[in-house]
């Protein structure tokens, strides 16, 4: 697993907003691609396997939100889960919310908390990820209870939620973390390795519409 420091994100933040834009910037981006390593069948501890910034984020996950990134899968016949993004927080058993493909399968899998040890749900998408080896641009916009899903920034699908996303609230920004390449799940970090690429992923605190969904596509696009 790697870590970057704070004001990388922050300056990478900065220069996010000063693109022409008629909305804010991302409360949280990183600006990098990074190849990962499934770890249940890696056999080389020297590759990457996961990232998780060692920056909190404030962000209040009952409100609306909004995130991106451009991704690879690797394989198409793992038999593994593979958790591609993740909010967590050690005041929750498992990610607070996560987006991730089950075994054999390349349609995306949302799973969230409602309570600190209890799972809110788990539902099996419609957005299926090209591949292998195909990069696409995935956005999630939350808006109440309802996700929308963008591939390469066009709308595709929705779902909705059974019940809110837990949102501890203790201190700090409750020490929430965004995670690529893995999740936590029942108190164990490092589980569901994605195997794959991730880039250029951005977390608003806000639902972006339509077209702000298809300008940050189009900004990252020939990256």
């Amino acid at each position: 697993m790697i870590a970057i420091v704070s004001a990388v994100f922050l300056a990478s933040v900065l220069i996010h907003g000063t693109i022409a834009q008629s909305y804010p910037p991302p409360i949280w981006y990183f600006p990098f691609r990074v190849t990962l390593a499934n770890g249940q069948g890696n056999a080389d501890p020297s590759r990457t396997t996961s990232f998780a910034d060692n920056v909190f984020v404030d962000i209040d996950l009952t409100q609306p939100f909004s995130l991106m990134s451009w991704i690879s899968v690797s394989d198409i016949g793992s038999t593994f889960w593979r958790a591609a993004l993740s909010i967590e927080s050690p005041d929750a058993t498992s990610a607070l919310f996560r987006i991730a493909l089950p075994p054999n399968q390349m349609n995306f899998n949302v799973a969230w908390m409602q309570s600190a040890q209890n799972r809110g749900g788990a539902i099996n998408t419609t957005v299926v990820a090209p591949g292998p080896n195909v990069q696409f641009h995935l956005a999630m916009v939350k808006d109440g209870n309802a996700i929308a899903f963008y591939m390469n920034g066009a709308r595709t699908s929705s779902i909705s939620l059974s019940s809110q996303i837990f949102n501890p609230a203790n201190f700090v920004a409750s020490q929430k973390q965004v995670v690529l390449g893995r999740t936590r799940l029942d108190g164990n970090t490092d589980r569901s390795q994605w195997n794959g690429i991730l880039r250029d992923v951005y977390l608003f605190d806000f639902a972006l519409d339509d077209a702000e969904v298809e300008e940050e596509y189009q900004a990252t696009l020939l990256e």
